[in-house]
């Protein structure tokens, strides 16, 4: 244990700061995301207004000064940019659910008005003064009124909210749905949803935008992460091919895609199509050719197709899904959305192969071409092709486009090129298993025609410090290190009373970057240390808080190093920073 001690006393102080803010916003999306408009087909008389609703947890009593919606009131809808509005904050004890309908058992607690923006920025809801969201387990109701006269085009306000499956061709039971529940140290969000007419429709579990900006008491207790821990890596790797583009470098290319443990090995591969023999692939209803952003029917395999998944180790599948779009799902669901410059939603949905991941149509109506499954007559392998497809356009005659994916028995993936390109919007080529994996970057997997081999990331998770609870005076506070690597065996905590903003390398010290991943300390000295033993992928230190008013306000800081052999030459690695306020709530 000596070695880490000494390693943790000999870095040298650099510049100071004093930021440690407790939290001042929570979002239940986040970043705001959408596909539907929430409409107005049949208003009650008088217009009662729509509401996002949620239930939440509060810690301690919160002052409330801004929410922000996200609306479209600037397209189809007439435009009201600049409008404003009167928004009603209620609440009603314990949830909202069995009182949706029942007015009478909410209070209204507080006021604001809402402006209106365009559908590309959030709307602000200013609240003069600010109000106290109290202790306690809430139902809300955030109920945003129509606009009223003389304002231009007044009337009801549509909010934009993400509705699931958003093609009829989709799987049954697919979601794209992100989490409707989000927490914070003082804000426990859940059964986040909307109501298209406030005590009147029941709510729909939709996903919707809302953000709330709080402030808590002078008194609060809280910690705050900063910086960040080392190795932070993901298991994904693409190149965003934008537009404008035309003719794309991956014509007349291969790309392999060999699988090891924990990551891809990618290098050059035969660009030779295999000839197609069967039939185009029918929507996921069955019921025609696959069209514009659609999806197949789940296709089983032949064999069991694994891949990896970074340090959780290969994952399998019997399944997959084909989209319209260039892309297939590993997995028994998926969707024929196309790709429009949203990464996230790449990252964050199941495991994917993007082979060409853009907007195309091979629909008979406006699109070319068509969709095509073969299999090896000795099951070995798998093709996917999309051939002679065309961008999406709305009209045929687009100029045709064919690539083609093989997956084989033993995990191997060749992606192989014909003609492909970008005139109207940008493709996507790559891997992901999803599940929200981190964001590498883009990098060019083609370069003058070539492939340059290279491993791809192992998913890699950063050692992460974090607060177990809030450190109240009276109460033990719990400090938890996660994304503890496999083979760790012992780490120590290091604290003291001044933090490091935004850290210093610790490169010099054995821990070098790698790739943009950086190894940082984030603790000044002097310091003190508590070591811990390791059994899992988290350990614990408590610490008691003494019930001494006086600790009111006290700050420390705090880092974690933890023995984790592999990954640089002294087996060492950093957590982020963690700033730990005292407070009597």
């Amino acid at each position: 244990m000596l070695p880490i001690r000494m390693l943790v006393l000999a870095v040298c102080t650099a510049a100071l700061s004093a930021q440690c803010a407790p939290p001042s916003v929570i979002s239940i999306t986040e970043p705001f995301n959408s596909t539907h408009y929430l409409g107005t087909p049949t208003p009650p008389s008088p217009y009662p207004g729509f509401a996002h609703v949620f239930d939440v947890v509060v810690d301690t009593d919160v002052t409330i000064t801004r929410m922000e919606c996200l609306l479209y009131d600037d397209g189809v809808n007439p435009s009201q940019i600049g409008n404003t509005a009167t928004v009603e904050i209620w609440l009603t004890p314990g949830s909202y659910v069995p009182n949706v309908l029942n007015q009478a058992a909410w209070f209204q607690l507080a006021t604001g008005t809402l402006t209106v923006a365009a559908s590309s920025a959030p709307s602000p809801i200013v609240f003069t003064p600010g109000f106290t969201l109290p202790v306690g387990t809430w139902g809300v109701s955030v109920l945003v009124q129509g606009t009223t006269a003389p304002q231009t085009n007044f009337g009801p306000l549509h909010p934009l909210v993400r509705i699931p499956c958003i093609s009829a061709g989709n799987p049954a039971g697919c979601t794209m749905n992100p989490p409707l529940a989000v927490r914070d140290q003082f804000l426990d969000i859940s059964a986040a949803g909307i109501q298209r007419y406030a005590w009147v429709s029941g709510a729909s579990s939709l996903a919707i935008n809302l953000r709330i900006f709080y402030a808590p008491g002078a008194n609060a207790a809280y910690y705050q992460e900063h910086g960040t821990g080392c190795y932070r890596l993901s298991s994904s790797f693409y190149e965003w091919v934008r537009i404008p583009g035309g003719q794309s470098d991956f014509n007349g290319v291969g790309i392999a895609l060999t699988p090891a443990p924990t990551h891809y090995n990618v290098g050059p591969a035969s660009a030779a199509i295999a000839p197609v023999s069967s039939a185009p692939l029918q929507n996921a209803l069955g019921t025609a050719q696959l069209g514009a952003n659609e999806s197949s029917a789940p296709l089983t395999l032949p064999f069991t197709f694994n891949y990896p998944a970074g340090t959780v180790g290969p994952l399998g599948t019997s399944q997959i899904v084909v989209s319209s779009n260039g892309g297939i799902w590993l997995g028994g669901s998926g969707s024929g959305v196309a790709f429009n410059n949203n990464v996230p939603s790449f990252l964050l949905t199941p495991a994917r192969l993007a082979v060409f991941w853009g907007s195309l149509d091979p629909s008979v109506a406006t699109g070319s071409g068509s969709v095509h499954y073969d299999v090896d007559p000795a099951n070995q392998f798998v093709t996917v092709t999309w051939q002679g497809v065309q961008e999406w356009t709305g009209t045929r005659g687009g100029p045709p486009m064919t690539f083609q994916a093989a997956l084989f028995a033993n995990g191997l993936v060749e992606l192989r090129y014909g003609n492909t390109y970008t005139t109207r919007t940008s493709a996507l080529v790559g891997f992901t298993p999803g599940g929200g994996d981190l964001d590498p970057g883009s990098r060019d997997l083609v370069v003058a025609g070539a492939v340059p081999p290279f491993a791809s990331p192992d998913g890699a998770m950063p050692l992460h410090l974090a607060g177990g609870n809030r450190p109240v005076i009276g109460r033990t506070f719990d400090i938890r290190t996660d994304s503890i690597r496999a083979g760790a065996t012992a780490g120590v905590l290091a604290f003291g009373t001044q933090g490091l903003y935004p850290g210093v390398s610790l490169a010099p010290f054995g821990m070098p970057p790698i790739g943009a991943s950086e190894c940082l300390q984030h603790v000044a000295l002097p310091a003190q240390s508590a070591f811990f033993l390791i059994t899992g992928p988290s350990a614990s230190v408590m610490f008691p808080i003494p019930n001494v008013p006086a600790f009111n306000g006290v700050r420390l800081e705090y880092q974690s190093f933890v023995l984790s052999p592999g990954l640089n030459p002294i087996g060492l690695i950093a957590s982020n920073g963690l700033c730990v306020t005292a407070g009597l709530q």
